[in-house]
């Protein structure tokens, strides 16, 4: 085995939204709808801009995933 140093690569991760079955089944539609309005627009350039905030500018994931939910009108101030 040889130690490898980081290049400072980006992966770019596949998200999804985990909940237990008996949640979602309390109300499966709504959380479909739900899912697909967050998840639709995270491309592979979204998701790697989202990162780059957290990795490269320090920002906090809460911080970015909060911007991200407003500039989608998920949820408002």
């Amino acid at each position: 085995m040889t130690l490898v140093e980081d290049p400072g690569v980006h992966l770019l991760y596949n998200v999804s939204i985990n909940l237990r079955e008996e949640v979602y089944n309390e109300a499966p539609e709504v959380f479909d709808a739900l899912a697909e309005d967050i998840l639709s627009p995270l491309d592979n350039d979204r998701m790697a801009a989202l990162q780059g905030r957290v990795s490269v500018d320090g920002d906090e994931a809460q911080v970015v995933a909060r911007d991200y939910l407003l500039e989608e009108g998920i949820i408002s101030e």
